[in-house]
């Protein structure tokens, strides 16, 4: 009996130290990331792990820079939206992180020139997504299930790509945010696109979440909000409804409209 527990003790402690074998402690400080290769973090530290906004810069053996990801890290790994980059500066994937893998959606961009733009399950393209290929044109759209293509969409009229889509919320947000939300200020690229529905008479349903600063400089991360896009023949409309916390005025959480 003692054998048997000590040798599930045995396998408890063997598991708790290998989830934790890749956490390394950056150069510039004493905060820890999960990685192998030698870093530096360039914000906060919470018990001990690098924790919060900032930039992760990775370095070679030879001490030179080799690539870097800026965005939200909470216990020593990327959680919420982070831009990585290849060692030229240029972007090799920018969308949402949960436990250090990517998770919801995302763009890959590989170094051929081509990329993906779709959902992503623990690091896999799965879900809908899309491939363009080096010169901009879409090679696939549809289903794909662990990093393979599945079913193709068919084509449709009111059809907008997912990086499309991103780039028109988060101008509709910096141009018109904090005028609709009573000064509430957005914060650049924490929009996070979840879900895209295409519905009847050109209109297209977007869910997700967002983060915004709202009295007294509070931050309020992971907001949810859905959007109506709607498609006409001389301009689109955007029809944006987002989450708000209870205040002194609302009991609880409520929904605001901008349009």
């Amino acid at each position: 009996m003692r054998k048997i527990i000590f040798i599930i003790i045995s396998l408890i402690v063997t598991q708790a130290l290998f989830s934790q074998v890749r956490m390394r402690t950056a150069k510039n400080c004493n905060c820890k990331f999960n990685t192998n290769a030698s870093f530096t973090w360039n914000g906060a530290c919470k018990n001990g792990y690098c924790n919060g906004y900032g930039t992760i810069q990775w370095y070679g053996k030879n001490g030179k820079k080799t690539g870097k990801i800026v965005g939200h890290v909470k216990n020593g790994k990327s959680e919420g939206f982070c831009i990585m980059y290849y060692s030229d500066g240029t972007k090799l994937f920018e969308g949402n992180f949960v436990n250090d893998k990517r998770n919801g959606h995302g763009i890959y961009y590989y170094a051929d020139g081509s990329k993906y733009d779709g959902e992503w399950v623990d690091d896999l393209k799965n879900g809908k997504g899309t491939m363009y290929n080096s010169n901009g044109a879409i090679s696939f759209q549809g289903e794909f299930a662990d990093d393979n293509e599945l079913v193709e969409e068919a084509e449709s009229a009111t059809t907008l790509t997912d990086i499309e889509i991103q780039d028109l919320l988060e101008d509709f947000c910096e141009d018109y945010y904090s005028s609709c939300f009573s000064g509430r200020k957005y914060i650049w690229h924490s929009l996070n696109v979840i879900n895209i529905e295409y519905k009847e008479n050109n209109v297209i349903k977007v869910t997700g979440r967002h983060s915004y600063k709202g009295s007294y400089n509070i931050t309020y991360d992971n907001m949810d909000y859905y959007v109506y896009i709607t498609i006409g023949t001389n301009e689109t409309t955007i029809e944006f409804h987002k989450k708000a916390k209870a205040d002194l005025f609302h009991p609880s959480d409520y929904w605001e409209e901008c349009s």
